[in-house]
Formats: C-alpha cells, sequence, structure tokens
C-alpha cells in the first residue's frame, strides 16, 4: 500500500529566467482561451468536431502547433494538460459541479504549468537545484533553465516523485508543488520489476508484428483480457477475539452484528425528535431579534452591526 502527498517548496530563479516562466503560462493560458473559444463554436455547429468527446480536445491543441509555431516553445506536457483542464471545467459543468467555463485573464491569476509524467520537463541536479524544461527553439535544441529551491529536498529509496506543477503565488514568489508517493517496503522494487516486464513484453509483440508485416502474413488482433474481479478481502483476527459490527440506517438506528452471528437491531431514538424541535424553536426567536440589531462605528470610522442582548443569549 503507498501513501501520496504533496509538498511545496519556494523556488528562486534569475530575473530572465522568470520572465521565461511568464511567458510559458502566457502561452498556456492564451491557449486555454482559443480552446474555450473553439469549442463553443464547435458547439453552435452542430459539434461537428465533437472536442468535447474523448481526448479529441487535447490532439486539437497539439495539432494547432503547425498554425502557431510558437507553441513549440512550450513543453508538452503543459500544453496537453491545458486542454485536459478545460475539459475536466467541462465535466464538472455538466455534472453540475462547476460554472461555465470561462476565459481566463492572465494578469488576475498566473496560469500554473502543469507536469504530469515522472521526471519528464523537470529534474532534480541535487537536493537544493532544480531543472525546468521547456519546449524547443527555432533551432529544434531544447530550452531548460535551473533554479534553486529555499529548502533541502531529497527522495528516499522507497518515494517517487509523480508530477509537478510551477505557480506563482504572494506576488512574484514563484512556488514547485512535488506530488510524491511513498511505497511499503519492497513494494518499489515489485513495481519496477512488473513495469519493465510489461515493456519487455511490449517490444517483444512489436517485433512479431513488424517480422509478420515483413512476410506479408496475417497480423493476428491482440486478444482482449477479461479483468477479474477483486476478491474481497475480510480481516483476520486472532482467535478468541470477541467483536462486533455496526450497520447504520434510516429506518432505525443502527442494526449489529456480533462474532456469533446474533443480529441486534436498535430502535430510533424518540429523544432527538424532541431536542430538534427545541431548537428549531430558539432558533426562530434568535431570527426575531435580528431586526433589534445596533449599528457600531469603530475608533477607525469603520461600521458593523452589533446583535442585540437577546440575540447573544439565544445565541
Amino acid at each position: 500500500m503507498s501513501l501520496v502527498f504533496n509538498r511545496k517548496i519556494e523556488m528562486f530563479f534569475k530575473k530572465e529566467d522568470e520572465h521565461s516562466l511568464d511567458g510559458q503560462s502566457k502561452i498556456c493560458n492564451w491557449l486555454y482561451n482559443q480552446l474555450v473559444q473553439a469549442a463553443r463554436d464547435d458547439y453552435e455547429k452542430g459539434s461537428p468536431l465533437e472536442l468535447l468527446k474523448g481526448r479529441n480536445l487535447r490532439d486539437y491543441a497539439t495539432n494547432m502547433k503547425e498554425s502557431h509555431p510558437f507553441l513549440w516553445t512550450v513543453h508538452s506536457s503543459p500544453l496537453k494538460n491545458t486542454a485536459l483542464r478545460l475539459k475536466d471545467a467541462y465535466d464538472r459543468f455538466f455534472t453540475k459541479q462547476n460554472a461555465y467555463p470561462k476565459f481566463r485573464s492572465w494578469k488576475e491569476k498566473w496560469f500554473s504549468l502543469y507536469f504530469d509524467e515522472p521526471n519528464k520537463g523537470f529534474k532534480l541536479l541535487d537536493s537544493k537545484t532544480i531543472q525546468i524544461s521547456f519546449g524547443k527553439n527555432d533551432k529544434g535544441q531544447q530550452i531548460r533553465i535551473s533554479g534553486s529551491l529555499k529548502e533541502s529536498f531529497s527522495l528516499r529509496e522507497c518515494e517517487e516523485i509523480k508530477t509537478f506543477r510551477v505557480c506563482k503565488q504572494q506576488g512574484n514568489r514563484f512556488y514547485g508543488i512535488f506530488t510524491i508517493e511513498r511505497y511499503a517496503n519492497g513494494e518499489k522494487a515489485f513495481i519496477l520489476a512488473k513495469k519493465q516486464e510489461e515493456k519487455e513484453c511490449k517490444q517483444q509483440e512489436k517485433e512479431e508484428r513488424e517480422r509478420l508485416k515483413a512476410l506479408g502474413l496475417e497480423i493476428p488482433k491482440p486478444k482482449k483480457q477479461k479483468k477479474k474481479k477483486a476478491k474481497t478481502e475480510y480481516p483476520a483476527f486472532p482467535e478468541g477475539t470477541r467483536w462486533v459490527s455496526l450497520d447504520p440506517n434510516h429506518k432505525n438506528f443502527f442494526v449489529a452484528v456480533d462474532y456469533q452471528g446474533i443480529s441486534y437491531e436498535m430502535n430510533k431514538l424518540y429523544q432527538t425528535k424532541y431536542w430538534d424541535r427545541k431548537i428549531d424553536e430558539i432558533k426562530s426567536k434568535r431570527d426575531v431579534c435580528n431586526r433589534k440589531s445596533r449599528k457600531g462605528i469603530t475608533t477607525h470610522g469603520n461600521s458593523y452591526w452589533e446583535p442585540s442582548i437577546r440575540w447573544n443569549r439565544y445565541n
């Protein structure tokens, strides 16, 4: 079993590197607004592109590099996550968890740069130095900047950085948010060995398909493996342990089953209705006192409302 947690550390860069980070953020903010407009236009035309379906919005953002070459200067991870953030905003809007996605203002809020793959686009050179990668320049060379961390940061053998986010808060202060996954003893080695085995199997399948293709033979379609349902593992108690399991529900207070298989049913407490009614009566009396509140003025000339004595007593 693994533990996932975040660590936020302030970062310091040269003045020119700070301007470069601002430029990366502005490009992602511009792309976000372009995708918002594209999604609206696609909806008004009857959704011929189906941008809000699957990963179409991310692919649309990637294809924009051909018409807007300056997008190549941004690393692929923040670029694709710009589209994924908008897709997530629409998904939350459709499930009534969020308001309708709007255009973003870069001056009001700095657009964070999100790297969602381990050690891709960022690298810890030592315990207090981090390297961040951008896109490529006109010559096809990778652009990189280095910064220093305010605190010493090092990983244990059982820890791994999963994601990294660059944000700008409190004026002109840059922060790095690291998402770290900590594995149990021996779990990380097992996971790495499993990933290596899967990688080798995929490589063998790829070589086999290329061999069959060169011979002109039919390439068999990979069989879909059915996912086996994981069996529920119940906790094992030491011999002689006595226990009881409670199941609260709305028909009664709760139902209990003990270690001998005997079930018990607890009726609802009649006292709760009585005290709920008393609380409602006191709240109604307190609400009447709102009209008798008094307006006060501080020594600095600011005004405020002070509740009545009766309101304070009921509250």
